[in-house]
């Protein structure tokens, strides 16, 4: 077992100790280390967490910043026993999630949070307006559009 491999094992369980699962970071880390020794180095670089990072292709972008997140983590792991790794920054694939924004016209807006407020049938850990937004939507009473 290569000296990369063995680090990922102990990250891995010092992790899992805390209480971590982890279960889709394994083999992510052993493709990166696969990664690295293809390239022939056992330094992990910024260049290389991202290559790994964006390797699968029709994927959405925030699958790539998941999977650099889990690299991420590594590193930091391991920068801490080698000062030689590079720690790819937390930006460097920033995805911005699109917000839905909701336009609704003021007899709407309060006839929507009146029904708001008698509407949750007391599901537990659902807020009062979660299930009257998806009920206005699908009735047509409020419109759902793409903003910023």
């Amino acid at each position: 077992m290569s000296q990369l491999r063995q680090h990922v094992a102990d990250y891995l369980t010092l992790r899992r100790a805390l209480g971590y699962k982890l279960e889709a970071h394994e083999p992510l880390l052993n493709e990166f280390v696969d990664d690295l020794e293809q390239a022939g180095t056992s330094t992990v670089t910024i260049e290389a967490a991202l290559a790994c990072a964006t390797k699968p292709q029709g994927v959405q972008p925030f699958r790539w910043k998941q999977r650099l997140t889990v690299i991420r983590g590594f590193a930091r792991y391991l920068h801490s026993m080698d000062p030689a790794t590079q720690v790819p920054p937390s930006d460097l694939l920033a995805y911005r999630r699109r917000r839905l924004a909701l336009h609704a016209g003021a007899a709407t807006g309060r006839k929507f949070l009146d029904v708001g407020q008698s509407d949750h049938r007391g599901v537990a850990g659902r807020g009062h307006g979660e299930c009257t937004v998806r009920r206005a939507v699908l009735d047509g009473r409020l419109q759902v559009g793409v903003g910023e």
